[in-house]
């Protein structure tokens, strides 16, 4: 579709940067805004139409793109970073107004590639996923630093099964009876300890918690079909088969197996194409 009028938006937390270019003048307009759809999407409609904006994919979501497009019907799309190509003119001098005249100009020139923006139950369990994953990263630091810190203290646990492999530390039973046969002589490092200890045990807590939620979602969800299928995967277990479903969200976005197995990164998309003359390709 031919826009008579692309915006680029630079927006960050607290504000918008918004770059209005017309596509027969040439003329460019700047303004800024607070965190406002409301008065961006006035100050958009006062624009030749049709009129389409965009902004970069990053840590400021979805939200401003289902507000315009959902709520004030104002058509927007957000651009991948990763598909976008600076020249060397741009990198250099980067500010708001420099970017949102360059997301503008992209968007007229046919050249930004859309990501893929999920609906909100969708990005809802995704976050569940992904605060999982980060519950796991907290308890796999905190039973570090306890190691850590009994290590320095000459406390190594060296449990052994009959046939002398080490024993599973954290969450046995021989390692919560080692850890409660230590006593420090230094209050200080009594308490350190405890801390340490404590922390471990409430992120193990967490993580039990999360786990048993994402069970719950998983049957009890539109996803079920494709996480039961998923699971007949080797090596795939539930909680894998959750975070890719709601990753993914529709399989059908992807053209084939290699596109998907690209975007995964299992595998490198195909960059070549065939002679009609040979079987060798050439890139």
């Amino acid at each position: 579709m031919t826009y008579r009028t692309a915006v680029g938006l630079d927006v960050h937390a607290r504000s918008i940067k918004a770059s209005a270019l017309d596509a027969e003048t040439g003329e460019i307009k700047t303004m800024s805004f607070g965190y406002d759809p409301d008065s961006l999407a006035k100050w958009i409609r006062s624009f030749p139409s049709p009129v389409n904006c965009v902004y970069e994919s990053g840590v400021t979501g979805n939200h401003l793109y289902r507000v315009l497009n959902d709520e004030l019907g104002i058509s927007c799309q957000i651009g991948a970073v990763s598909k976008m190509f600076r020249p060397p003119a741009e990198q250099g001098r980067k500010t708001d107004k420099r970017d949102s005249a360059f997301l503008a100009r992209m968007l007229l020139a046919h050249n930004i590639v859309s990501v893929y923006v999920p609906d909100e139950y969708c990005e809802a369990l995704r976050d569940l996923s992904r605060a999982r994953d980060d519950c796991r990263i907290a308890r796999n630091t905190c039973i570090q630093q306890l190691s850590q810190f009994l290590i320095r203290h000459g406390y190594i646990y060296n449990e052994r099964t009959p046939k002398g492999r080490l024993k599973r530390a954290w969450g046995s039973g021989a390692y919560e009876k080692w850890l409660n046969s230590i006593i420090f002589t230094q209050e200080a490092d009594q308490e350190v300890f405890i801390y340490y200890r404590n922390a471990a045990s409430e992120s193990d807590v967490k993580l039990k918690e999360l786990d048993a939620r994402i069970v719950y979602y998983s049957n009890h969800s539109r996803y079920k079909p494709v996480i039961d299928a998923l699971c007949t995967l080797k090596g795939v277990s539930l909680l894998s088969a959750f975070a890719l479903a709601t990753e993914i969200d529709d399989f059908a976005r992807f053209k084939n197996g290699v596109h998907l197995s690209s975007w995964l990164g299992l595998t490198t998309a195909p960059i070549f194409q065939w002679r009609k003359d040979s079987k060798r390709p050439y890139y």
